[in-house]
């Protein structure tokens, strides 16, 4: 209810809104989740993982980019750019741990370097030791086979099962026949076990390495975390001006003074998105807060009500509306009898649950209220209904709350055109389309 803070907002959504009506390329990277660990950063002596500090390399990117996309013309966002943390030389820092698909670089520091080194040199070793082994095992017919294969994850030796014991080391598995034993030599064993010593060094260093980035980030954490609200808002008024666009709608005017409802060529997002054919809606209430609608059934009445009760809530929260000119007030609150509410449970008759719901909205309304009613006055005789009816408007007009109500009651309608503060409006069938 506060029209300065969702003028601003719709101001947010209006900047993008009319750059994507421009063509121009909006940042879309992936908004990353930081909620469920970003206070992780807070503590000094904890580190991030890598998927966190990807997450936190991509924010910072994308702050980046987006700095550059909200020039001057964006006026609203323009005020608040300040609260995105640019930092290029942070951006550096990752980029030297990290490669293009964000995997740990075989350089990230000098001792990884070093290590990374070592395990190619030994792995290189190895290779040489198996092949020596094989060699000479095949030139004194030892084996049943024409290469080393693989058992258990190892690599091991086809030894025909005469010559087992002329192999010394770790037999893992034996053929079907019985006739091939596969062997792990001793000599394979102690480098395997030099190339995991290794490997658990390299686990120790990329943690080292993970730990040294978090501790960069460390005291920016408030810059991060700033610039990370200001992401998903600009990802949210993102999304609300895409979903302008794709409805052909407009940012709503808000009536200050709650004096008047003004839509041109309305219409109705549900069915929009639902791809039906639409009658544009067109009202202009100012003089006047009571409308009273009439007209056959089936002839739109009670689309037009949701559709202005939808309009009022879209502009609310936020949302644009399609139509070409909308001026709509801010209403506290907006009160609605719209379909049969009778109940079996507490026993109610259509005519029980309308007047229940009506007392509702009559003790709950004020001058900024919308209240709109379908068949005004239904569920009893046309005299009674058209008595009752003629007390809910005469009270409606003294809270001055906007009232919009279809009905079908003659002598209400012609009560209602001698009034000075009510207005008849119909809706009329199109026979030809």
């Amino acid at each position: 209810n506060d029209h300065k803070n969702l003028n601003t907002h719709h101001n947010y959504t209006n900047d993008i809104l009319q750059s994507l009506l421009k063509g121009e390329n909006v940042p879309r990277d992936r908004i990353v989740i930081l909620d469920s660990w970003k206070d992780q950063l807070k503590l000094a002596d904890l580190s991030l993982n890598q998927v966190q500090l990807k997450n936190i390399y991509i924010l910072l990117n994308l702050s980046i980019k987006i700095e550059k996309y909200v020039n001057k013309k964006f006026t609203s966002w323009y005020k608040i750019k300040d609260e995105l943390f640019i930092n290029k030389s942070l951006v550096s820092a990752f980029k030297v741990v990290f490669d293009i698909s964000f995997n740990i670089k075989d350089n990230a520091s000098p001792e990884l370097r070093k290590i990374i080194s070592k395990i190619k040199r030994e792995k290189s070793q190895k290779e040489k030791i198996i092949n020596n082994l094989f060699k000479k095992a095949k030139n004194k017919n030892l084996l049943n086979g024409s290469n080393p294969t693989i058992r258990n994850s190892k690599i091991v030796l086809p030894v025909l099962a005469t010559y087992k014991n002329n192999i010394k080391g770790i037999v893992h598995d034996q053929s079907s026949s019985g006739n091939t034993i596969f062997i792990e030599p001793f000599d394979i064993i102690k480098i395997d076990n030099d190339i995991e010593q290794l490997y658990l060094a390299k686990e120790k260093e990329i943690k080292n390495i993970l730990f040294e980035i978090t501790k960069i980030l460390h005291p920016h954490y408030q810059e991060i975390l700033r610039t990370y609200n200001f992401i998903v808002k600009f990802d949210q008024h993102h999304t609300l001006a895409k979903l302008a666009k794709y409805t052909d709608s407009i940012k709503p005017k808000i009536n200050i003074s709650n004096e008047r409802i003004t839509i041109c060529n309305g219409e109705n997002p549900i069915l929009k998105l639902m791809g039906k054919e639409i009658v544009p809606l067109n009202l202009d209430l100012k003089e006047n807060k009571i409308l009273l609608l009439s007209g056959p059934n089936a002839g739109g009445k009670t689309i037009a009500l949701k559709t202005i009760g939808l309009f009022s809530v879209m502009a609310k929260k936020g949302l644009f509306i399609p139509a070409t000119k909308v001026e709509i007030p801010l209403f506290q609150n907006i009160l609605t009898d719209i379909g049969d509410n009778q109940s079996v449970t507490n026993d109610l008759s259509t005519f029980s649950a309308h007047i229940t719901n009506i007392i509702k909205i009559i003790t709950n309304s004020n001058s900024k209220s919308l209240i709109l009613i379908d068949e005004l006055g239904t569920g009893t005789d046309p005299d009674s209904g058209t008595a009752l009816s003629k007390s809910i408007i005469e009270k409606i007009i003294e809270l001055k709350s906007f009232l919009i109500a279809t009905t079908h009651l003659n002598d209400l309608k012609l009560w209602a055109q001698d009034s000075t503060k009510i207005i008849n409006g119909s809706m009329l069938f199109n026979q030809q389309n």
